[in-house]
């Protein structure tokens, strides 16, 4: 639908109008408090995007390959920013002082280059030539842009997908065969060097290749990717009415930069952990809320969906999974009507402003043989469906949480199978969820194991220490017990058929008690703060397992807290990383210098931390060149938002009046501005990052 009649239908209707089409919404926000509710407050509920029909693959087939069409954020993709392009633009402009130059082309051409350069290091376009490129992938790529916006009677009134009345979705599946097409040389010639032993690239692909990505997967990430840069029709919008104020274009151009770099979002340093709330001296869950957010912990996982700890969470940026509890899983599997009451008066009320991202059906179900098993699968199956016709089944997963003993065996790890009495339910389990692109859930935990064999279970082994090692019948070695346990269940799943479904692993729970009964001679605080602290690293290492060294695995720590009422033995009720009453039990580092979050945080609910570590700067490369770091002082004290006063001549530092010193100062206040993340101390490779305080005299270095 045209721009301008958006625009007149909110002169009418006001700044927030939706419309609908046949079974699509569109929502449309023509004002700054409009853009900010869509784009920053509810981002994350609104960032899944209806896949139009003509996209080639099925949404749940999207959610293991795609950016662009994904669901949600998964563990395939890390955060990455790069600003090198800004700057060349920058000084492209620069050159060009005092001639008419096209900037919705430059702007274009400047997002096209960006993508190659963290791609494959290549320019793709020229901004002498501004439009020009090889082989025609610009007008390529417009045309799949073109193509995929196109009001398609497929979508509106999906009845009619199968015909393709327009002709929509087979000129989308040429395209992508001719985008592909010249993909497709560079990746050989690519692997045909790393082959021989002749690439020495340091690049997005080859990081890609490292990591063990198919020529599927990388080919729909790039055409995303380049589609995204072709996109931005509101760049060249915003560009012709900007051209007199350079300064405004080049926040915008940082702006765009910022919106689509962030390719998805794994938080480089993001942990999980379980809050449970069986204890009768807990913190209130707001103060809980405030101190994980300035904490290492980016997603919880909670046993109910109690409304005050749902609220409690909202607009923090914490992911939540929230549970269903046993005794109402046969109510949920009676109808779809029982499972949507459910959603509607228990999840509905607070989404999006809390993020929910899975519902946990039940815990540990089937491992108890009184309940009905296929009760578990219709219940599960039931709330998908009450997520589909809700337009939220690619947003909110559904999965069931596992205990160890759905095995037969858990050794040797390759060549573990479900227990026999299980494998029909575990069957439609592990079905609905490759379907669904969900999680399988496992509550792994090596203290049981060790507790139960103390003779013949290595301590250090289940203490997830770098141990001697135990070596399987197919000559995988394993070092921790908890590899051993998540790849026992990756075997079972794939001794079901399911080996090439790409089904996650999530350890939905572990940890070690502090204190135990008499004979639990292992639950020791020190053992305690070593498995703890040694399983935050794990999590936050994105690494796999010997069976699959390339899949990064979600851990959820057990637990927040020390639960005073929790039935079973002590250290049932001595999990926990904090005490009841907030104060800590012992020492595990959550804190992470390339976080984002508050500058402090609070060690117990009140005990002041330093979140970010060492006091840490970021300053210039004494050696780097001139030219790129004036180019870097004209970006941090235009569009970097920086103030550059200090430096100025009648600043505290002015002295020494030299490029380098300058561009330090200027550097700095940016990379602590933006919180200091290590890319925000880059500046196209001058940057470095200093423990050494490089204030002098009256010059003060700020510091977050």
């Amino acid at each position: 639908m045209p721009h301008i009649t958006l625009t007149n239908y909110a002169k009418t209707y006001g700044p927030l109008v939706s419309l609908k089409h046949g079974t699509q919404w569109l929502v449309v926000g023509s004002s700054p408090s409009a853009a900010k509710e869509i784009l920053k407050t509810n981002d994350r509920i609104l960032s899944g995007r209806h896949v139009p029909n003509v996209i080639p693959l099925k949404g749940s087939e999207l959610d293991k390959i795609s950016i662009a069409w994904t669901s949600e954020c998964n563990n395939g993709w890390r955060y990455l920013l790069y600003a090198k392009l800004s700057f060349s633009l920058v000084e492209f402009l620069r050159s060009k002082e005092g001639r008419v130059v096209n900037l919705g082309e430059l702007v274009f051409a400047t997002v096209f280059n960006m993508l190659s350069n963290v791609v494959i290091s290549k320019d793709m376009v020229n901004l002498e030539k501004e439009t020009e490129d090889d082989g025609g992938m610009t007008s390529l790529v417009r045309g799949i842009v073109e193509v995929a916006s196109a009001p398609n009677l497929s979508d509106f009134y999906p009845i009619l997908g199968k015909f393709d009345l327009q002709g929509l979705r087979k000129k989308s599946i040429d395209l992508t065969t001719k985008i592909r097409s010249k993909w497709e040389t560079i990746l050989e010639e690519r692997r045909n060097s790393r082959e021989s032993g002749s690439s020495s690239q340091q690049d997005f692909l080859e990081t890609l290749l490292d990591n063990g990505f198919t020529n599927d997967r990388i080919h729909q990430l790039f055409m995303e990717l380049l589609s995204a840069g072709a996109g931005f029709t509101s760049i060249r919008f915003s560009s012709y009415e900007t051209h007199n104020c350079m300064s405004l274009l080049s926040s915008l151009v940082l702006s765009v930069f910022l919106i689509l770099l962030p390719l998805c979002c794994i938080n480089v340093c993001g942990v999980g952990i379980n809050y449970g709330t069986i204890g009768s001296n807990l913190p209130s869950p707001k103060k809980v809320a405030q101190l994980l957010q300035s904490t290492v912990i980016d997603k919880v996982k909670i046993y109910d969906t109690n409304p005050e700890i749902l609220e409690a969470f909202s607009n923090t940026g914490i992911d939540l999974i929230v549970g269903v509890e046993n005794s109402h899983i046969v109510n949920l599997s009676a109808t779809q009507s029982a499972a949507d009451e459910w959603f509607a008066t228990r999840i509905l009320p607070f989404i999006p402003s809390t993020s929910i991202v899975a519902i946990a059906v039940g815990n540990e179900y089937l491992t108890d043989d009184k309940l009905d098993h296929n009760a578990l699968v219709q219940a599960m199956q039931n709330l998908h469906s009450v997520l589909l016709s809700r337009g939220l089944g690619r947003k909110i997963k559904v999965s069931t949480p596992h205990s160890m003993a759905v095995l037969a065996s858990s050794f040797p790890p390759s060549s573990s199978t479900f227990a026999t009495t299980l494998l029909p339910t575990m069957t439609s389990i592990v079905a609905l969820l490759a379907d669904t692109g969900s999680a399988f859930m496992v509550n792994a935990y090596p203290y049981f194991a060790y507790r139960d064999n103390p003779s013949t279970v290595n301590l250090e082994y289940a203490l997830l220490g770098n141990a001697t090692g135990v070596r399987d019948s197919k000559g995988l070695v394993y070092n921790n017990m908890l590899d051993a346990q998540i790849d026992a269940i990756r075997s079972a799943i794939n001794a079901l058929g399911f080996g090439n479904q790409m089904i996650q692993i999530m350890v939905s729970e572990s940890g070690w008690p502090s204190k135990g009964d008499v004979g639990e001679t292992a639950a020791t605080i020190q053992n305690a703060r070593t498995y703890n602290t040694r399983l935050v690293e794990r999590a936050q290492s994105n690494k796999g397992t010997p069976m699959s060294p390339k899949d990064g695995i979600d851990i959820f720590v057990f637990a927040l807290f020390n639960e005073n009422k929790k039935q079973g033995g002590t250290s049932e009720r001595n999990f926990g990383i904090f005490n009841g009453d907030g104060s800590k039990v012992y020492d595990v580092d959550l804190s992470c210098q390339f976080c984002s979050g508050n500058s402090e945080k609070t060690g117990g609910f009140g005990e002041k931390l330093s979140l970010r570590g060492p006091s840490v700067w970021c300053v210039a490369k004494p050696h780097a060149d001139e030219k790129v770091i004036q180019a870097v002082v004209d970006f941090c004290c235009g569009p970097g938002g920086v103030d550059c006063r200090e430096i100025y001549e009648s600043g505290n530092c002015y002295q020494p009046d030299r490029i380098h010193a300058h561009a330090s100062y200027a550097m700095n206040a940016y990379y602590q501005m933006h919180g200091r993340n290590y890319w925000n101390c880059d500046f196209k490779g001058t940057g470095l990052v200093t423990f050494s305080d490089p204030s002098y005299g009256r010059c003060f270095y700020s510091q977050q």
